[in-house]
């Protein structure tokens, strides 16, 4: 009976490569302070049972291995982000973050080229996936393009321009003035695809991101959908950006439909309310002067309530 073996990945190399360069530091350190501390008492400088002897020797044992520890950490770092960027290319996934050709560190030691080759024969070997696959007949390709266009689902790709290079039928898309073709996404605030984006041009090799619930149009018009939105982004390639649109609009319309109710009725309660606050308030100042008995103090009840009213709505 065959056992299954468990493949090896390149991913678990640094941990184990780790652990053994420290085990080793951490011994030579060991056997140095010894090595001092049996040098002192064979050459009579401190006796064995001395204090400072023994400080002497934690304390070297100590400072050298923080010391011989920083020293590794920055000798390895080359290797360690070597590996990261071979393992981003390859696909496979790892703990390891990949580095970034464009910091400024990597490129006053020139050790951005070395990280940029790697990425650029990346990008020819999809290169050369992709000369190949030209090869197919235009009927594969038509047949491919029907059968994205009969999904619900929108699929966008982008260039490194981020010019919209492929759109099938369910994207939210449309051209302007000048021909090209625009994204119709209204994304929360400060949190968009182009923020997302410039993000991943200065800090990332490879990212994904989702956001939900993103309409392709403004409240009360027609036809509104409202689609969950998974972005890719590799950086580099000739297409950089994969989006995915994923149509929740049955799912997220009623209680898109009762927000828009809610807001529709309280701007309309809150305008008489404004002018019934108004009102009292110049009539406050105007009759203030003639009021008798509990009169000022009914007026001021109808103010308090207006001001509540208008709290609520």
């Amino acid at each position: 009976m065959e056992v299954s073996q468990v493949p090896k990945l390149a991913s678990h190399f640094w941990p184990k490569f780790l652990k053994q360069k420290i085990t080793i530091v951490v011994i030579v350190q060991f056997v140095l302070s010894i090595i001092v501390g049996v040098a002192l008492v064979c050459t009579n400088t401190l006796p064995i049972d001395s204090i400072i002897l023994w400080t002497i020797v934690i304390s070297l044992l100590l400072l050298g291995t923080i010391s011989s520890l920083l020293i590794l950490i920055s000798v390895t770092k080359p290797t360690k982000d070597l590996l990261a960027a071979v393992l981003s290319v390859s696909g496979e996934k790892s703990s390891l973050t990949p580095p970034n050709p464009n910091n400024e560190a990597y490129e006053r030691s020139g050790f951005r080229d070395a990280l940029q080759t790697i990425y650029e024969l990346s990008n020819k070997d999809n290169g050369l996936k992709s000369t190949s696959n030209e090869d197919q007949s235009d009927s594969e390709l038509h047949t491919i393009s029907n059968a994205l266009n009969m999904t619900i689902c929108g699929f966008i790709a982008l260039d490194k321009d981020r010019n919209i290079i492929y759109c099938n039928k369910s994207a939210p898309t449309h051209i302007d003035n000048d021909g090209k073709k625009i994204i119709d996404l209204l994304f929360n605030g400060n949190d968009t695809l182009d923020v997302w984006l410039d993000s991943c041009k200065n800090n990332s090799v490879h990212a994904e991101r989702t956001w939900t619930r993103v309409p392709d149009r403004l409240p009360n018009l027609e036809d509104r959908r409202f689609f969950d939105v998974l972005a890719s982004y590799e950086k580099g390639v000739d297409v950089e950006t994969v989006l995915t649109l994923i149509d929740r609009t049955s799912s997220y319309i009623v209680d898109e439909e009762n927000l828009d109710f809610i807001s529709f009725a309280a701007h309309e309660l809150r305008g008489p309310i404004t002018v019934i606050r108004g009102y009292l308030d110049v009539l406050n100042d105007e009759l203030s002067s003639v009021f008798v008995n509990d009169q000022q103090e009914l007026f001021n009840r109808l103010i308090v309530s207006s001001n509540r009213l208008s709290g609520y709505v």
